[in-house]
């Protein structure tokens, strides 16, 4: 388009119509001229014969308006100004570089790998291929969508204590009461800690880890928790006080505190199998169990060769009414075995810890869980739904959210 500027404030100004068919403006598929009408002013009594114009746009586009502001950071404005190519492409030929700046715009705005592609399948040179894989558009780089979360681990530390997760969960007893378990378990060796109250706050989390694990193995250099309100108030002032880094994930990085949901699952599932079995009841024959069950996964879990115990301790530790290793060692705990008979409750501590040691065997070989971790997950798949539709949605309730399906249930 034109636009005649010097003749704005002009009286008596003659208008007229000229098409714009000699500028080469044409159809780039058809090659037919447009054959665009533009107004122009004319004074009667202007002498000489210069005209003072100027090239505008016609359309508001992205590139243009790009083009336009680089133009106005003294830089070149041209057309693809805003693409450029990095390394040793950008020695590559102007002509060629404005080439592949043109198809990459033509295109919409091609990724890199589809460019490269469509120019080898298409027989381009080499130098054509490597300039598509290294180009850079400023207007891609700002349309760009948002990454998916990356669903990873952290680095794995090197020391004992060095990283440190915490969590909690909700258990039931035989009789329907609900208790609320809060467990730390260290970076490297899978070290857990645990125990159960009624009344779960941030004063028995931070008695928890303060009698289970700082008293014992000393602060951590690092703790990391969710935003529960459990690790809130007096532990954060406890941590404080020892100078131990407290990482809280955010809600859309929950994959950071994966190590801890996942052996919490572990623990929930073999409490829960402690509970069914013995029909447990009352805050001390769950903290029992509890105790029980992690005492069993420190033991017996198996990593690299060494289990948790074993890679904290340095040995396996042993049992006191374990029958095995009495006539192992030929070493016949008579006081022990006489009590076990004789007291009731030392009979029931054995066999809530002979239940916790069934229970992650039971686990261990469980033919649904193997088929869980063999199997893919699969989108629900909406057919028939149309806008406008009723959708009834389960909502599970709040002291639930966000458990997986197996942990809501508490008599699964």
């Amino acid at each position: 388009a034109l636009h005649l500027n010097f003749m704005l404030d002009r009286k008596a100004v003659s208008r007229a119509i000229i098409p714009m068919c000699s500028f080469g403006l044409a159809d780039p598929e058809t090659g037919v001229p447009y054959d665009k009408k533009v107004q122009w002013s004319l004074h009667e009594s202007a002498g000489g014969k210069g005209w003072e114009t100027m090239a505008v746009t016609s359309h508001d586009v992205p590139d243009e308006n790009l083009r336009q502001e680089l133009a106005k950071h003294s830089m070149t404005g041209e057309r693809y100004d805003f693409i450029c190519f990095e390394g040793e492409a950008s020695q590559q030929p102007r002509r060629l570089r404005a080439l592949v700046a043109h198809l990459h715009v033509t295109m919409g705005h091609l990724s890199n790998d589809r460019l490269a592609r469509l120019l080898r399948l298409s027989g381009a040179k080499d130098s054509a291929v490597t300039l598509a894989g290294a180009l850079r558009c400023q207007v891609c780089a700002m349309t760009r969508p948002p990454l998916p979360t990356p669903q990873v681990a952290y680095q794995k530390p090197k020391a004992f204590n060095e990283r440190v997760s915490g969590d909690s969960f909700f258990i039931w007893d035989a009789e329907g009461k609900k208790f609320a378990a809060t467990h730390y378990i260290d970076a490297l060796t899978d070290y857990q800690v645990a125990d159960l109250t009624d009344s779960p706050d941030s004063s028995f989390a931070r008695e928890v880890f303060q009698d289970l694990w700082l008293s014992v193995f000393g602060p951590p250099d690092l703790l990391i928790t969710d935003g529960g309100s459990e690790f809130k108030g007096s532990l954060e002032t406890m941590l404080d006080l020892f100078g131990v880094v407290h990482e809280v994930t955010p809600e859309g990085a929950k994959w950071r505190l994966g190590q801890a949901e996942r052996h919490g699952a572990v623990l929930k599932l073999m409490v829960m199998k402690v509970v069914k079995g013995m029909g447990l009841k009352g805050l001390k024959d769950m903290r029992h169990a509890l105790l029980a069950s992690v005492a069993a996964k420190n033991r017996t879990l198996n990593r690299g060769g060494v289990s948790p115990m074993q890679a904290v301790t340095g040995r396996s530790t042993m049992i006191p009414g374990s029958l095995m290793q009495q006539l192992a060692s030929g070493r016949v705990k008579f006081q022990y075995n006489e009590a076990v008979t004789n007291s009731e409750a030392v009979a029931r501590a054995e066999r809530i810890r002979i239940g916790a040691l069934e229970a992650f065997h039971w686990l261990d070989s469980h033919d649904a869980l193997r088929k869980a971790l063999a199997s893919r997950s699969r989108p629900p798949h909406m057919e028939g739904v149309r806008e406008g539709a009723i959708v009834y949605v389960y909502d599970p309730p709040a002291s639930r959210k966000g458990l997986a399906r197996r942990m809501q249930d508490n008599s699964s």
